[in-house]
């Protein structure tokens, strides 16, 4: 993710979490609407935020690169987040957002495990499921043209875009 994300302009990184993302950015600010997560960000001695994905306090055009990862699988489908993202960055911009893919074979096995070897765990909060082709259709129709895409295990995608 940081790699994509390399640049030397401001960064958020948007459900930030307890991330180590924060400390692998030149100019990052973590946003999460999770308060609890943002005390242990603290540690990366970068500026946070709590705030929400579908209303993120920064001006329009204002943010050089959007991260957002293993978010928007855990969130409602609908276009308000991609809406945001596109808003706070500017032309030209880079998104870099990753989520697993539901079309490939490797991540429904791996939710099957998580399902059978540990009930209630994360894979019981994916509630928006993306293929690789229904996101960039969702990301095109925001103004996103994609860079490139990288694979995690075969299962989960990164996807660093431009705003056009």
């Amino acid at each position: 993710v940081t790699d994509l994300a390399a640049g030397d302009g401001l960064t958020l990184d948007i459900g930030c979490g307890s991330s180590r993302i924060l400390s692998g950015l030149r100019r990052p600010i973590g946003v999460e609407v999770q308060f609890n997560k943002l005390l242990y960000a603290r540690k990366h001695e970068a500026p946070l935020v709590n705030a929400s994905i579908f209303a993120l306090p920064f001006r329009d055009n204002s943010v050089n690169a959007v991260v957002c990862s293993e978010v928007i699988e855990h969130i409602p489908a609908g276009a308000q987040p991609f809406r945001e993202i596109s808003r706070v960055l500017k032309t030209g911009g880079k998104l870099v957002i990753g989520t697993p893919d539901y079309s490939r074979l490797t991540w429904r096995m791996i939710e099957w495990f998580y399902r059978v070897f540990a009930p209630g765990g994360y894979a019981d909060e994916h509630i928006t499921q993306y293929s690789r082709a229904s996101l960039l259709r969702v990301l095109h129709e925001h103004g996103f043209v994609e860079d490139e895409a990288r694979y995690i295990c075969g299962s989960e995608m990164i996807i660093r875009l431009t705003k056009r």
